[in-house]
């Protein structure tokens, strides 16, 4: 399962991945979400380790505003930027 690997294989594995893909002239995006994406969302934890979800929701609401989704896993949240929408 994805969440069983370890922070270190994780960053190494995707670095073999750019590296791959760079081969072909690909070049992919950098996941990284914006600081204060990450501190909405390392609030947001918080709020919800003691219940206060009105208040976690708020903050799940302000860091969708900055165009990310954010995905409660076993390692803790995870940003993704949100799909951009076709016309």
């Amino acid at each position: 399962m994805i969440w069983t690997i370890a922070p270190g294989e994780a960053a190494d594995a995707a670095r073999r991945f750019r590296e791959f893909f760079e081969t072909f002239g690909i070049t992919l995006p950098n996941p990284a979400a914006p600081e204060k994406a990450r501190q909405l969302a390392a609030e947001r934890e918080q709020f919800r380790g003691s219940k206060q979800f009105d208040k976690a929701d708020a903050l799940r609401n302000e860091i969708n505003d900055l165009g990310y989704e954010i995905e409660d896993t076993p390692k803790g949240p995870f940003l993704w930027p949100q799909a951009k929408k076709r016309n």
